[in-house]
């Protein structure tokens, strides 16, 4: 809008800087110490939820991990057991078949 008017981008940042001084100092003026307060109070309430959440979704995490750990485990043990299952039936087989041969 201001490089329309013909300003350059020097003067063009130095005017949005001071219409944001502005806001800030209107901002000032117009907070009571109640309201300082009040906000204070609301952005300590906000960090404390925010560290409780991460402390929760950190636990989540934790527990997901183990989770998928044990599920981990648990496929290779059933994986154990299939294969020793597989070499028992082929020893059996094998034991059938050179038996019947006799």
């Amino acid at each position: 809008m201001l490089k329309e008017v013909g300003f350059t981008s020097t003067a063009q940042e130095f005017i949005e800087q001071l219409a944001e001084l502005r806001n800030i100092v209107f901002e000032r003026l117009l907070t009571t110490p109640l309201e300082v307060l009040q906000r204070k109070e609301f952005l300590d309430d906000v960090e404390n939820n925010t560290t409780r959440v991460n402390n929760a979704i950190e636990n989540m995490l934790n527990e997901l991990n183990d989770a998928a750990a044990d599920s981990e485990l648990k496929v290779f043990i059933i994986i154990i057991i299939i294969i020793i299952i597989i070499i028992i039936i082929s020893l059996l087989r094998n034991t059938n078949s050179t038996t019947s041969n006799y």
